[in-house]
């Protein structure tokens, strides 16, 4: 880890920021469960699925209990709890594992090199040794500020991501953004003060 961190280099000009890092698996799955958390936020339809779900699994494990106690088919009555635990576990821990492999897998020639965000009064750029991508400020529609990352939205469940251990001075990564959102009044910052 040391020697990674080593390796996470911000540069700066006058009118722009450049960060680099190496990409870690561990990491990109933390990234994929902060843009989960940041897309769901505020769903009226997510909030209804965890309570359905809720009602499902309560009322089949307590079926279950009494058919066990009655000596009853405890496994029919179950397959509600069942199919809930499943549901959680595919959703909280198998998707961020295979977004990480399908990464992995699609960028290797990327992995060993290193990822870099250039920031500019124009946009923001994704680049690593294979691909390079360029997003105008325009098409960032919210800065998402998580503990772990910076998230720049370009839809609602799509996001560039800057991990903070790339970013030397945060306070100053707030700033050069808020001085940014008062030219491009179209992006929404949702940012902390704390370090």
């Amino acid at each position: 880890m040391e020697a990674d961190a080593r390796r996470d280099v911000m540069t700066e000009s006058r009118d722009s920021l450049e960060y680099r890092f190496r990409w870690n698996a561990g990491e990109h799955r933390r990234f994929y469960r902060a843009l989960q958390r940041a897309a769901r936020r505020g769903s009226k339809a997510r909030v209804a699925l965890h309570v359905w779900l809720g009602l499902i699994g309560a009322i089949s494990l307590l079926g279950a209990l009494g058919a066990l106690r009655a000596g009853g088919p405890v496994v029919a009555v179950a397959s509600g709890f069942i199919f809930v635990t499943v549901f959680y576990a595919f959703d909280l821990w198998w998707l961020g594992h295979a977004t990480t492999q399908a990464y992995a897998r699609d960028h290797a020639a990327c992995i060993p090199n290193d990822q870099v965000r250039l920031l500019t009064p124009d946009g923001i750029t994704a680049r690593c040794t294979t691909s390079d991508v360029s997003v105008s400020w325009a098409g960032v529609q919210r800065v998402e500020e998580t503990p772990e990352f910076f998230l720049f939205m370009t839809t609602p469940v799509c996001a560039i991501q800057l991990p903070k251990r790339a970013v030397g001075d945060v306070a100053h990564l707030r700033t050069w953004l808020r001085e940014l959102t008062g030219r491009e009044a179209s992006i929404r910052l949702l940012l902390h003060d704390r370090p």
